[in-house]
């Protein structure tokens, strides 16, 4: 009875401790689907702007040319 019983203690205390860690890897978890979110909108923010600093010096170079085929006529 007594063995019982302690191995019920030595139980219990196991599962508050795996109660404790699985709380603490649920916080770390969290924290990392935050950064995760907002890695994404960062990399969103620069990707528009990458793609719009791309599409004026497309447009530059349209621009350029045209003059440049001017002068060649």
């Amino acid at each position: 009875m007594r063995t019982a019983q302690e191995n019920l203690r030595l139980s219990a205390g196991t599962l508050n401790k795996l109660q404790g860690e699985f709380k603490t890897v649920c916080g770390e978890l969290d924290e990392a689907k935050k950064r995760v979110t907002e890695t994404e909108g960062a990399w969103k923010r620069l990707k528009s702007e990458s793609d719009g600093k791309l599409q004026m010096m497309a447009d530059e170079v349209q621009r350029l040319n045209g003059l440049i085929e001017k002068k060649n006529n």
